[in-house]
């Protein structure tokens, strides 16, 4: 299994056959990142929230609009100022599958997302995704913002476990897994760096990946997770933009 990271939670999960977008947001979003999003079999999305849930971006991956018209690359911008400025995404649309909640998928019914629920489980290419429960906090930073539904996903290649925890509080359940990728800025929305260490132990995690360290609202540096997370005894990475990390199997006792 190898995952990329994207701005804030979004990665790239894949196996030598199978890809799969998890969570691409608006924060920091870069047009460029079509080309490559673009190769996904399918994409996760978590909740609603902007940072997880680009409509627009998905819109053009997917060819719906008239926003497309200028991102396909056959041929790119024509025009006496097509070599002056910024050069479209180079990709074809396609029909890529959206896997999300009720509330997700009544945000944009273009998009045509497919619906799950905590509980569900089905087959993408080389991965098996279960949905899990999600406990998404709450600060006055929401109020107004209602969120209804939020899910995180196992995702397994039969040789790694990923759980991709959403913006999520540590709750008692039953999962297991050997990686985690949740968020450690705490904040009332989600887990602090302290808490992650512990609920990844709770869930047989072997290693965490540190999402959500993008939002300028987010008080907790990296430099501040790492020194939480380095007194926790497991093995950790907080990956920057681009970042990439290669597992190849971590049993789960």
């Amino acid at each position: 299994m190898k995952i990329t990271k994207y701005p804030q939670s979004c990665l790239m999960v894949e196996t030598r056959k199978t890809k799969i977008l998890v969570d691409p947001g608006t924060i920091d979003y870069d047009e460029k990142f079509l080309e490559e999003w673009s190769t996904a079999d399918a994409v996760l999305i978590t909740h609603k929230h902007s940072g997880h849930f680009n409509i627009e971006a998905l819109k053009k991956l997917k060819g719906i609009g008239d926003n497309v018209s200028q991102s396909v690359s056959q041929g790119g911008i024509k025009g006496k100022n097509a070599e002056t400025g910024p050069k479209p995404a180079k990709f074809v649309p396609k029909d890529i599958p959206i896997y999300s909640n009720s509330e997700v998928a009544e945000m944009e019914p273009e998009l045509e997302i497919k619906l799950v629920n905590a509980g569900d489980e089905f087959q993408i290419g080389d991965f098996g995704i279960e949905v899990t429960p999600a406990v998404h906090g709450y600060n006055p930073i929401l109020k107004g913002v209602t969120l209804k539904e939020n899910v995180g996903f196992l995702i397994d290649d039969a040789r790694t476990v990923l759980y991709v925890t959403s913006d999520c509080l540590a709750f008692d359940n039953d999962i297991k897994c050997n990686v985690i990728a949740a968020p450690a800025s705490g904040m009332g929305l989600t887990m602090d760096a302290l808490t992650l260490g512990l609920y990844a132990k709770q869930v047989n995690a072997k290693y965490i990946v540190v999402t959500h360290m993008d939002n300028k609202m987010n008080p907790v540096t990296r430099e501040a997770a790492d020194a939480v997370l380095s007194r926790q005894d497991i093995k950790y990475f907080i990956p920057k933009t681009g970042e990439t990390l290669e597992l190849f199997g971590i049993e789960i006792k």
